[in-house]
């Protein structure tokens, strides 16, 4: 306490000085807090809206790669279906053709020349694929119902009832590989006639888009269905840069992400200001080192970002370089500063070569007004086209493009940006078409009728120069018209009944006089089909003068009224007729029973003797009774030759009678050809050996099941036949199997057939017309009798081939009926 003054120190101001402290300290702290938690604040949105610009300007690198690969997506399928168009009107043109399918050969094979990335040009016949090219490698597909198939099913009865093209979603081909099918359905005369369809193979639409070259994005497709068809479906709910695809039908969805998701290009920029923002509110005590620190970092930040947009641009640039449309920047006054490889191959020059050209060097002069019109456009809305026009290529030749294109600012200068697609392969389709076109109105003019064509307004919407001749009025004189304008009065009921007919039911015809201008009337048979063109109903026909037709029948009618009765007096002249021959007939079938009869008793009872002659020379020739002189056995051997050929011939007279008269009787029995054979040759080889000819045999082991006794006589007829007309050379007996028939051919080297008696060689009691007649025995039965037997009794065929002077080769065909062995052993001799 001061006691001078009175007045008194107090003792607390230390304390209160330190509570001064304190709070103003407190208040420090609490400022610095305040100001702490307004900084977080303001980092955590800084942060925020960080994040946003890098997620946004992500997001808007990856639409313009979207961007870019959705258009060359487009642009595939485009152009690939545009190809329909041209295989759709050659079917429409040849639909009537009778050599449709190598008229489709060289149609397809040259659109396919251009595009080999299309797996298959198909036409189907009410929806069955009955012409496809290329064959191989979709030969599955061939025959293919298109409406009974559950894959195409829906697809092609929803192209039926759209008339125009449709174009299915991706799926799994029946040939192999994913496609997706454009189709456009073909009507002939109103009538649906068929399907014109192409399958274009995805994997190399995805690749010429270049979605299967991405490191840093992950992509996938899916069709109008929402079914994915490339790419990982679990992309879509990733929160995905999306892009709709327009299609010529329908359209595809492209949907994207970068690779590792939406964070991982940008969690390390993120992961760099966070930190920094964090460092900035702990240490904000150090203003001005934070702030260097802070520049620093955000130097640091901005080379980074700056790198990465280098990436970015060199990424835009391989992109542009890699394209299949041609891209091109100029300069405002026409010279070219920057190309693709695509622009420069349209010019048939590389890109060094393109570059510093003017716009106008590659530009015909015909189309100098109409580019000074575009680019006056260009200047005031900022953009031209789609058009088309031609370019100069290298060579001097001109190819067809169509460009559209912008201007826009790069480095503060105005530029001219353009795409062009060189549209050679389109044009060469549309001239295709004009010429089928020209074609199908040549082949309608020269017609012989009239053809015409109208609306249910009675309208004539075409017709052919026919119809003009005929009627002799001017193409615009029938505009005019109505079709009941060319018929007379009483004649226009009937056919405007008719005309609604058609227009109701679908077809109907009628006759009627057809007038012409100057009055004159000729009758015409009229036909109508009700069709649609251009979704309008309408009536297509013909008419054909039938003047000839109408005189005929005139003429028939009067020829009718005496016809009847000369009818009716012939018919009387052929019942007399038919009663004598029918009488006639009766005694033929006598007689030729008893002729039967006759021969079959004279065969026996000459037999009878015959075999007693055979018999007692046989005993007497072998000196059974006792030695013989030379002269004797000489005499007594022609006297069993002759008896053995008399028996020969009545033997063959008897079956020929049994074979006509139907009672000859087959004995079947498995029997092996081989010993059948080898028995033949073993018979005659003697007598054939002894006229100093060559005997080769080819035999075969083969089980047969056919009458064996009359098999060998066939065979022994036609050896026998051989030896007696083949002076010198030799006889060939030969066995062949083919699987199912047996044959046995005889070829010698005699005196062969001419063609007049190859027509009479299997007639009975015919002999050859040779220098031989006379040494050679025989009565003309035994190639007959050998016919009968083959054809009638063992169910086979029997041929020949000879010529005059180098002999002649009979074959004998049979069925074989019972398992053979094939194995062949040959006996040449």
């Amino acid at each position: 306490m001061d006691l001078t003054s009175g007045q008194h120190t107090d003792p607390e101001i230390p304390g209160r000085r330190g509570r001064t402290v304190y709070s103003s300290l407190r208040q420090s702290l609490t400022a610095l807090l305040f100001l702490l938690v307004l900084a977080v604040i303001g980092c955590l949105v800084a942060n925020r809206i960080y994040e946003g610009y890098l997620a946004g300007k992500e997001r808007g690198s990856a639409a313009i790669l979207l961007g870019t690969k959705g258009y060359a997506l487009s642009a595939g399928i485009t152009r690939r279906v545009a190809l329909l168009e041209g295989l759709y009107a050659f079917t429409e043109a040849n639909t009537s053709e009778s050599d449709f399918g190598r008229r489709f050969d060289v149609y397809a094979a040259g659109l396919h020349a251009g595009a080999k990335d299309v797996r298959l040009f198909a036409i189907t016949r009410e929806g069955v694929i009955r012409y496809l090219y290329p064959v191989k490698g979709n030969e599955r597909a061939m025959e293919l119902d298109l409406f009974l198939a559950p894959l195409t099913r829906e697809d092609a009865l929803r192209t039926l009832n759209s008339r125009g093209t449709t174009l299915s979603n991706p799926y799994e081909l029946r040939q192999g590989g994913l496609g997706v099918v454009a189709r456009k359905a073909v009507f002939a005369k109103g009538e649906f006639w068929g399907f014109a369809t192409l399958v274009i193979d995805i994997p190399s639409v995805l690749a010429e888009a270049g979605l299967d070259r991405q490191d840093r994005l992950d992509m996938t497709v899916r069709d109008r269905a929402g079914k994915v068809f490339y790419g990982d479906a679990g992309i879509f709910a990733k929160s995905p840069v999306m892009l709709h695809i327009g299609l010529p039908e329908g359209y595809w969805e492209l949907a994207a992400v970068p690779k590792g998701g939406w964070e991982a290009p940008v969690r390390r920029d993120l992961l760099i200001f966070r930190l920094g923002t964090f460092f900035t509110a702990s240490c904000l005590a150090f203003i001005v080192f934070q702030i260097y620190d802070r520049q620093r970092r955000l130097r640091n930040a901005v080379q980074e970002r700056t790198a990465a947009l280098k990436e970015i641009e060199n990424y835009n640039r391989t992109l542009f370089e890699l394209s299949p449309i041609g891209l091109a920047l100029c300069s405002m006054d026409g010279v070219l500063v920057d190309v693709n490889t695509a622009y420069a191959d349209i010019l048939g020059r590389t890109v060094a070569e393109t570059l510093g050209l003017s716009y106008w060097e590659i530009t015909p002069e015909k189309y100098e007004d109409q580019e000074r019109m575009r680019l006056e456009r260009l200047e005031t809305v900022g953009f031209y086209g789609p058009y088309e026009k031609e370019y100069c290529r290298r060579d001097g030749r001109l190819v067809p493009v169509r460009l559209h294109g912008r201007i826009i600012e790069r480095n503060k200068a105005r530029f001219i940006w353009s795409s062009v697609e060189d549209i050679t392969d389109r044009k060469h389709a549309e001239a295709e078409i004009k010429r089928e076109h020209a074609f199908s109105e040549a082949l309608i003019d020269s017609l012989p009728g009239v053809v015409y064509l109208y609306d249910q307004e009675m309208n004539f919407l075409r017709w052919n120069k026919n119809f003009e001749r005929v009627t002799g009025y001017a193409p615009e004189e029938i505009l005019r018209l109505q079709p009941l304008d060319f018929f007379v009065e009483k004649d226009k009921a009937l056919l405007q009944s008719r005309i609604q007919e058609v227009f109701v039911k679908g077809a109907s015809n009628v006759e009627a006089g057809f007038v012409a201008k100057d009055g004159s009337s000729a009758p015409y048979f009229f036909t109508g089909l009700r069709t649609e063109i251009d979704g309008k109903t309408c009536l297509i026909g013909i008419g054909i003068d039938i003047s000839d037709r109408k005189r005929l029948e005139e003429e028939l009618t009067a020829l009718n009224l005496n016809l009847e009765t000369r009818v009716a007096e012939r018919t009387q002249e052929l019942n007399e007729k038919s009663a004598q021959l029918a009488a006639a007939n009766e005694k033929l079938k006598e007689v030729d029973r008893l002729k039967s009869m006759f021969i079959a008793s004279m065969s026996h009872e000459l037999r009878t003797p015959l075999n007693s002659v055979i018999g007692y020379s046989s005993i007497i020739l072998n000196e059974w009774l006792g030695p013989l002189q030379p002269t004797q056995k000489e005499n007594l051997a022609i006297v069993l030759r002759a008896g053995k050929h008399l028996l020969s011939l009545i033997n063959d007279v008897i079956d020929v009678s049994k074979i006509e008269a139907g009672q000859i009787e087959v004995h079947n029995e498995e029997f092996d050809l081989f010993d059948l054979v080898q028995e033949a040759a073993q018979q005659l080889e003697p007598e054939i050996r002894g006229k100093g000819l060559a005997f080769p045999v080819t035999n075969i082991h083969l089980q047969l099941l056919a009458d064996r006794r009359r098999l060998l006589q066939a065979v022994l007829n036609l050896l026998s036949n051989a030896m007696k007309y083949t002076v010198e050379g030799s006889i060939q007996l030969a066995v062949n199997f083919d699987g199912t028939w047996a044959e046995i051919s005889v070829a010698d080297s005699g005196i062969g057939i001419s063609e007049q008696d190859a027509k009479l060689v299997f007639q009975p009691f015919r002999r050859l017309d040779s220098s031989l007649r006379g040494t050679v025995s025989g009565t003309g039965l035994g190639l007959y009798l050998t016919n009968k037997l083959v054809r009638e009794v063992l169910g086979g065929t029997i041929t020949f081939v000879s010529a005059v002077g180098q002999g002649s080769t009979f074959t004998i065909r049979i069925p074989v009926t019972v398992g053979a062995d094939a194995e062949a052993k040959e006996r040449v001799s």
